[in-house]
């Protein structure tokens, strides 16, 4: 079920993968990103039809692991890392949508007319323009130590965090609804 299948099928879900400067030498300490376990535990959530992953470049380490969970789940998944525009038009087709850490994909679910559930992790998510009529979900490290060792104002992407980004387990973290519909 490709792209045409994701925009169209209401229990597909897109997932937006931060990737450029947060992985390359700019100076984003306060842009680390999720865990791998926090897509886990998501997808376990919303039991997707397919996954769709738009992503900037192949920097983001979960890429490929994120992949591999899927198959993993037996969910069909796609990938995308197209012009902006194209991306921009992808992500505004989402009903359902798991974003990265940013301020990009908080104004995307303000603008999109058909999103209706979105997850995100820790922070950093404030809908502009804000908007109702969504489902949001909050995925938070209840342990702490990946919000101390990666989102403490404190990212480097160092070899420490990146495979904190890969082995941090989903037990340690909680899945809770802030608003509904």
């Amino acid at each position: 079920l490709g792209l045409e299948g994701c925009l169209t099928d209401p229990d597909a879900v897109i997932i937006h993968l931060r990737g450029g400067d947060v992985f390359g030498s700019r100076d984003a300490k306060n842009y680390g990103q999720p865990p791998l376990s926090f897509y886990e535990k998501v997808l376990e959530h919303c039991n997707p039809s397919s996954v769709h992953i738009v992503y900037q470049d192949e920097r983001n380490p979960v890429l490929e692991p994120l992949e591999e969970l899927c198959k993993r789940l037996g969910i069909t998944s796609t990938r995308q890392s197209g012009a902006l525009k194209d991306d921009i038009e992808t992500l505004l087709a989402a009903h359902t949508l798991i974003a990265g850490r940013g301020t990009f994909l908080p104004a995307v679910a303000g603008l999109s007319k058909i999103l209706r559930r979105v997850y995100f992790f820790e922070d950093k998510f404030v809908i502009q323009p804000p908007r109702s009529g969504l489902d949001i979900y909050r995925v938070s490290d209840r342990e702490g130590e990946f919000v101390e060792t990666v989102l403490k104002g404190n990212w480097e992407n160092r070899p420490d965090q990146r495979e904190l980004m890969l082995s941090y387990p989903a037990s340690h973290l909680t899945l809770e609804r802030l608003s509904e519909t």
